[in-house]
């Protein structure tokens, strides 16, 4: 964040220094358009206005330098949003793939205790006919 915002500076500030402003904003009078202004319409006037009421001086390299701090700004608060956003998404993705994964592990863990009761039961019934049959040769020897 601090490297972005003082990226900018560094290349805002030179800037600034290098070429030197040519008119103030507030200078300018109402009805008098220089250049390209005259795209911008009635939004550059009304600044204009709301300065000249404040008594501000401001020249078009600080507003080009706060435009240049506020694009700083916005890129170092959106990069760590963007960055963050596909970590989620990569979360959500293992998250889903985990999900899958356990429930196959559940339909071969209940495959599994099927086949383990069902091999349980046959032991059972080998036992009880065993025990049957030691039961039958125990009466007939007394």
């Amino acid at each position: 964040m601090v490297g972005t915002l003082g990226f900018g500076v560094i290349v805002t500030l030179p800037i600034c220094i290098a070429i030197p402003s040519k008119a103030e904003f507030c200078t300018q009078k109402e009805g008098e358009l220089y250049g390209n202004q005259g795209k911008t319409g009635d939004g550059l006037i009304f600044i204009q206005k709301i300065m000249k009421a404040r008594n501000l001086h401001v020249t078009e390299w600080e507003v080009f330098g706060v435009i240049v701090a506020l694009v700083a700004f916005a890129i170092s608060i959106g990069t760590p949003i963007v960055k963050l956003n596909t970590s989620i998404t990569r979360l959500i993705d293992r998250l889903n793939m985990l999900d899958e994964g356990m429930d196959e592990l559940t339909a071969r863990n209940s495959k599994s205790h099927e086949r383990l009761w069902k091999h349980n039961e046959e032991q059972d019934d080998k036992l009880h006919d065993h025990e049957t049959r030691i039961t039958i040769l125990e009466k007939k020897e007394r």
